[in-house]
């Protein structure tokens, strides 16, 4: 009994079934790095502007310096009694400000980034109970009482924050929502 040979179409089965998956896949990869920048999120801070340990960065028309941080061992409210903070730290960071116009910083937010990178506000909640200095919110000059103008030139701000136990604070992030993706990353000196 003869056999026919297989046709064209028999012969080829598998690579015209894979045809077009793998059109569509060398296709869509370009696409995909181009849709990238579009996908992203211009609002949330991904891109870090570093500087060297006690150096300064340049970032949102300023200059910025993380000078210090400490830990305040026996926090206590404004009668004096110790505040229980369920285990957690109190750490102090004081950062340095250079700049000259008092709007590039407006807005900002500043974090405490720990060993593991996650970030912990200023002054939170938790801390309301405890005797800390007031201080502005943000990252904006201090403005004395009766003065029209802040003074230009550089000022220094003090940030407080409650760290879990286990918790190694390792850097300052200093967001401005007009200069994201871009933010400062501070590490601690």
């Amino acid at each position: 009994m003869n056999r026919h040979p297989a046709g064209w179409w028999r012969r080829n089965a598998w690579g015209l079934i894979l045809v077009f998956p793998l059109l569509g896949a060398a296709l869509a990869g370009p696409f995909f790095q181009e849709a990238k920048v579009y996908l992203e999120d211009p609002t949330s801070p991904h891109v870090p502007v570093t500087a060297a340990r006690g150096g300064w960065v340049t970032y949102a028309a300023a200059r910025i310096r993380f000078d210090e941080l400490t830990e305040l061992t026996s926090p206590a409210d404004r009668s004096g009694k110790p505040v229980d903070l369920a285990g957690g730290k109190v750490w102090q960071a004081k950062v340095t400000f250079d700049t000259k116009e008092e709007d590039g910083l407006g807005g900002c937010t500043v974090y405490l980034e720990d060993a593991s990178a996650r970030r912990y506000s200023d002054r939170p909640a938790e801390l309301t109970a405890v005797n800390l200095p007031t201080g502005s919110a943000g990252c904006t000059r201090p403005v004395k009482p009766g003065a029209s103008a802040p003074p230009a030139g550089q000022y220094q701000l003090s940030f407080f924050f409650l760290l879990p136990r286990g918790a190694t604070p390792a850097a300052v992030f200093v967001g401005v929502p007009t200069s994201y993706p871009a933010y400062a990353h501070l590490p601690r000196p």
